[in-house]
Parts: C-alpha cells; structure tokens; sequence
C-alpha cells in the first residue's frame, strides 16, 4: 500500500492490494492542534478509483490537486479526475 498527500493538504491518496486507489477529503483545520506525531486524524472518504486488475505501485498528485496519477504494475500511468470522479 501506497499513499501520498495532495499539495494543498486537504486529500490524501492511497492503493490497495485490490486494485483500489482511495481519496479522502482532511478538513484544513486538521493539522493545526496536532502536538506530536502518532495523532490519528480523520478522513472523509471522496473518491474510490479502480486500476483494472493491476496494483498500483505509486501515487501522486499533479500540482493543482485535482488529478491523481497511479503508476501500475503492467508499467502503465493512469490518471483519475478527483473532482468529476473519472
């Protein structure tokens, strides 16, 4: 499992072992109390994409945030619209 947090702090990213990529929303107040490290903050989940039966080995966000980019096992890139879910 892979994940990998937006640039504007409010999604975060994770693959799976069942050919899922999950997006979660994080409340931009999140990490304002957070006093040490180990502190659970929740996630609202958003998105859930599928990467036709291949793991996705790494995750990304281009700058914007909007778009999520899963790098597969079968050496392919797939990129998912985190808005429009597509």
């Amino acid at each position: 499992m892979n994940f990998a947090v937006s640039p504007n702090e409010r999604l975060i990213a994770t693959t799976h072992k069942n050919y899922l990529t999950k997006v979660f929303y994080i409340d931009s107040t999140a990490f304002d109390n957070v006093p040490s490290a180990g502190v659970w903050i929740n996630a609202t989940p958003m998105q859930t994409f599928k990467t036709t039966n291949q793991l996705g080995l790494e995750v990304c966000f281009d700058p914007s945030s909007r778009y999520v980019a899963i790098g597969t096992s079968d050496s392919h890139v797939k990129v998912f619209d985190t808005v429009k879910g597509f």
